[in-house]
């Protein structure tokens, strides 16, 4: 009675699979006979040098032979089966790899990236240079997440193939914190909800080729563990999976107090972890810019936020486009003579560093050319002082209302950046192998005993403390 039972089961499979294909073959029968008719007709009216024959609708109407429900759905209780609508022949198994990393890479989400997708789609064939048998490479948003998805994935597999083990003998860490979209969960109502939070980012480099290793979010702080040992473990594991830490002989980073710190640096835990001491180097561009930052704190007042200053002259950083330039004013020697910047770098160096080039030289002779004093100055950011520098330096060569002694403040700003800051900016832009660092330090020094007493005393805690 058992078998008798499970062969009707089978029987029952085997029709419903059968008339399955003869119903499919039934359609794609037809659709052929009415193709070739519109053929026939667009024929006898159309001239027919001009007629193209789209070989793709064939192809593209391909069924399912294993008995799957694609295009058919039985649902009444007597075993019919209905024929789903022509739109669902064709599918869309168009590779949008290019796309998804492109997403990938300017921060853009799946929705945005599918809507861009079939915005192009509509224009092109709006513009005819798509028939209208490829609508259905329309695309949505979960085609997009998958391929981002697959594309991340294909990343780190090539990016961890790539490293060559015995190879990389010397690394450089920095690390940011952004604000980052993350997902929370409500305890109150027990749903998750998206929350902006600042989160702190690793990003790890090959020196001294300068290439791209590697980047990660160490984790969340706790009560026992310091953020700065997290940050070491994480790298450490790294470095162990793929027997960096075998070879590592140079570690380096800028020169904050979590990352260089001679007792619970992060560059300290990961001597720890090592069991042995490491070759440091630091950052010299970041070295160049501490002792201005805190000459401006100490003469002029502190910033008030992360793009503002609360001293007289600090605030008119942010307005000196609006103030009317000087054609000639009092220039500010320099102290020795500028690096000659080769074309090479030239070519590589930032638009900021050129105008900040062409501002230096204008203070030292006295005169601002109208070219120059065309030039756009930079945002103001509390990270990156090249353009405080140059606003420093374009205020100095304007009108402004400043008194006495915010005018003789603004003038021992100007000639540091003129004297200190720029020349070694340039010199460590040129110079910026590893071998060079000591000599980089001992002119900093050399400059720094020629400047007034007040900027001395300024600078001279911080210059201390990062030797």
């Amino acid at each position: 009675m058992q078998e008798f039972q499970l062969d009707a089961e089978e029987t029952a499979k085997l029709r419903k699979k059968d008339l399955r294909k003869s119903v499919d073959q039934a359609r794609l029968q037809r659709q052929r006979e009415e193709a070739q008719k519109a053929k026939q007709q667009a024929a006898t009216t159309i001239d027919p040098s001009t007629v193209t024959s789209d070989v793709d609708d064939e192809g593209d109407m391909e069924t399912d032979d294993d008995g799957s429900d694609n295009e058919i759905t039985s649902d009444s209780e007597d075993g019919s089966v209905s024929e789903k609508p022509e739109s669902y022949i064709k599918r869309n198994y168009l590779d949008i790899s290019s796309a998804a990393v492109a997403s990938v890479r300017f921060g853009v989400s799946s929705t945005a990236t599918a809507a861009i997708i079939n915005g192009l789609l509509g224009d092109l064939l709006k513009a005819g240079h798509l028939g209208e048998d490829k609508k259905h490479l329309i695309c949505d948003s979960k085609k997009v997440f998958r391929a981002k998805e697959r594309a991340m994935k294909y990343s780190r597999t090539e990016e961890n193939s790539t490293i060559e083990k015995s190879s990389i003998t010397g690394i450089f860490v920095d690390s940011r914190k952004d604000n980052t979209l993350m997902l929370m969960h409500d305890e109150t109502t027990g749903t998750c909800r998206k929350r902006i939070i600042k989160e702190s980012h690793m990003t790890v480099t090959e020196e001294p080729r300068g290439r791209y290793l590697t980047h990660y979010t160490p984790e969340a702080k706790t009560g026992t563990a310091k953020p700065a040992k997290q940050c070491a473990v994480e790298l450490f594991n790294w470095m162990k999976d793929r027997g960096i830490d075998l070879n590592l002989e140079l570690i380096g980073s800028d020169t904050t107090n979590d990352m260089s710190g001679w007792k619970g640096g992060m560059l300290h835990y990961v001597e720890q972890l090592l069991n042995r001491r490491l070759f440091r180097s630091f950052c010299w561009l970041h070295i160049n810019e501490l002792p201005f930052r805190h000459m401006v704190a100490k003469l002029d007042g502190p910033t008030s936020s992360d793009k503002g200053f609360s001293g007289i002259v600090g605030k008119l950083f942010s307005k000196v486009e609006t103030l009317q330039r000087n054609t000639e004013f009092e220039p500010i020697p320099l102290l020795e003579p500028l690096v000659d910047i080769s074309e090479d770098i030239a070519s590589k160096m930032s638009t900021d560093s050129v105008v900040a080039w062409k501002y230096l030289h204008a203070v030292v002779k006295g005169k601002l050319d109208p070219e120059v004093a065309a030039l756009k100055c930079g945002q103001l950011s509390h990270s990156r002082w090249l353009t405080c520098g140059m606003r420093c330096l374009l205020l100095y060569m304007s009108k402004h209302d400043l008194g006495p002694e915010d005018t003789e403040v603004l003038k021992l700003l100007a000639t540091w950046v003129t004297q200190v800051y720029l020349p070694m900016f340039y010199e460590i832009k040129m110079n910026h192998q590893i071998k060079y660092g000591s000599w980089h330090l001992i002119k900093l020094f050399r400059l720094w005993r020629k400047q007034d007493a007040r900027v001395k005393d300024a600078s001279q805690p911080y210059l201390r403390s990062e030797s």
